[in-house]
C-alpha cells in the first residue's frame, strides 16, 4: 500500500514541481547569455543592459520559486490529504496512519533533494561556460586522485553518504514539523489554520532553544584537539567532520521521531474535521 500511496502522491505533485523545475532551468540558459552579454560587450546598449539585468532577476525569482514551491507544496498536500474535506475520504481507506505519513514524507524529501539539485544545476548553467566546466571537472578529477593517492576514497564514500543521510534527516525534520503542528492545530474546534501557525512557531522556537542550550555545552568543552587539522592530518579531518555529521544526524533523529509521534497521535486519535 505505501508504493500505491506514494505513487498517487507523485502523479499529484508533479504537476506542480515538473514544470517549476523547468522554467528554472529554462531560466538559468537565458540568464546564462544574459551575463555573458553583459560581460562580454565593451559598449552594450542600455536596453540591452537593462533586459540583461532583468533576465538576471527573473532567474533569481525562478530559483525563490522553486524553493518556496516545495516547501508550500509539502504543507498543501498534506493539509488536503488529511485536514479538509479530503481528510474523511482517506482516513476511511484500508490504509494505516502510518502509511500515509510515510508516503506523504518520503515524497516531499525527494522532491526537497531534486530540488536542491536542480537548484545547483540552474547555478552552474547560469555561471559557468563551457572552459570554466572543464576547469570544474579536472577539479573534482584532482580531488579523487588526492583522495586515491591517501588511501582516503572509502572514507570520502562514507563522508558523502553520511552528508547525503544528514541532509535527508534535516528534511524530514523539517517536513514532520509542519506536519505535527498542522495536526496539533486541526485538534481544536475553532481556529484551526491559526493555532496549526501557533504551533508551528511554537515548535520551531522551542528547538531554537535547545539548540542554543546545546551549543552553550558545547562552548565549553576543549576543542583544540578536535579542530587541530591541517593538510597533513586529512584522516584527523575526516573523524570529526564525521563526528559532527553524527551528531547532526542524531538530533534530527529524535526530532523526527518527536515530531512523527505527535502527527500520528493526533491524526488517530485527535482529528477534528468538522
Amino acid at each position: 500500500m505505501l508504493s500505491k500511496s506514494m505513487k498517487h502522491e507523485f502523479r499529484a505533485t508533479s504537476r506542480v514541481m515538473l514544470p517549476l523545475f523547468a522554467a528554472l532551468l529554462l531560466m538559468s540558459v537565458v540568464a546564462h547569455f544574459a551575463i555573458q552579454l553583459l560581460t562580454g560587450a565593451d559598449n552594450l546598449h542600455w536596453l540591452l543592459e537593462t533586459i540583461s539585468a532583468i533576465v538576471i532577476a527573473l532567474f533569481a525569482i525562478s530559483v525563490v520559486a522553486v524553493a518556496v514551491g516545495v516547501l508550500i507544496l509539502t504543507v498543501s498536500r498534506f493539509y488536503r490529504s488529511f485536514l479538509s474535506d479530503e481528510g474523511y475520504l482517506n482516513m476511511t481507506l484500508p490504509v494505516s496512519v502510518h502509511t500515509h505519513i510515510f508516503s506523504r514524507l518520503i515524497v516531499a524529501v525527494i522532491w526537497y533533494a531534486l530540488t536542491v539539485i536542480a537548484v545547483l544545476l540552474a547555478c552552474l548553467i547560469m555561471g559557468l561556460n563551457l572552459h570554466e566546466w572543464k576547469e570544474f571537472f579536472v577539479a573534482i578529477g584532482d580531488v579523487l586522485r588526492g583522495l586515491s593517492e591517501q588511501h582516503l576514497t572509502g572514507r570520502a564514500i562514507l563522508l558523502g553518504l553520511e552528508t547525503l543521510l544528514a541532509m535527508v534527516m534535516g528534511c524530514s525534520f523539517s517536513s514532520l514539523l509542519l506536519y505535527a503542528a498542522m495536526a496539533v492545530g486541526h485538534s481544536f474546534n475553532r481556529h484551526k489554520k491559526g493555532m496549526s501557525v501557533l504551533f508551528a512557531f511554537v515548535f520551531y522556537y522551542a528547538i531554537q532553544i535547545i539548540g542554543v542550550v546545546g551549543i552553550a555545552v558545547l562552548t565549553h568543552m576543549d576543542w583544540d584537539n578536535w579542530f587541530d587539522i591541517t593538510a597533513e592530518n586529512a584522516t584527523h579531518a575526516l573523524n570529526v567532520f564525521q563526528a559532527l555529521l553524527g551528531g547532526v544526524i542524531g538530533v534530527n533523529l529524535i526530532g523526527c521521531a518527536l515530531f512523527y509521534f505527535i502527527t500520528h497521535f493526533f491524526l488517530s486519535k485527535k482529528l477534528n474535521l468538522e
